[in-house]
């Protein structure tokens, strides 16, 4: 099914999760095989935006306001959390440092929430196991989580 469905549409969005071609996972869902299941709740929270930031609890009408609590000029959104509470300096400090091919700074913003969330670019998945960027950002998403458990 999924090869006619490639072959009708070789763009089709259904499709973009699977390479029927090759037996490893691809990149966009490889964290699924090879992260530990409380980092897959995590990132698949985080993901669904079904988290407990303020963002998300005052468009479900369950808090009065999405400011951040530890820096209230700013909304708690994935975005402020990841990229730039100071809540999490320490850990975004050492999530950044596992970048080291690249400068810190030529670290583009999506690039960081799109591997914090389990999309790695890395070229080299084989098997089961976690990529150097994959076993980074679980850690830098379970330093947050373990200063604010109820993520």
């Amino acid at each position: 099914m999924i090869q006619t469905m490639l072959a009708e549409e070789p763009h089709a969005p259904c499709v973009k999760n699977f390479d029927i071609t090759h037996e490893h996972p691809t990149r966009l869902d490889h964290h699924l095989h090879a992260d530990p299941p409380a980092v897959i709740a995590l990132r698949s929270r985080l993901r669904l935006n079904s988290s407990l930031l303020n963002s998300s609890l005052k468009k479900k009408k369950m808090k009065a306001s999405s400011q951040c609590d530890h820096c209230p000029c700013a909304d708690e959104t994935l975005e402020h959390v990841i990229l730039d509470c100071p809540r999490y300096d320490s850990a975004r400090h050492v999530f950044i440092q596992s970048f080291h091919p690249k400068p810190p700074n030529s670290i583009g913003r999506d690039e960081m929430v799109s591997v914090s969330l389990g999309m790695s670019p890395d070229h080299s998945l084989k098997g089961r196991r976690p990529t150097h960027l994959e076993r980074a950002s679980a850690t830098f998403l379970l330093s947050i989580a373990s200063s604010r458990p109820d993520i």
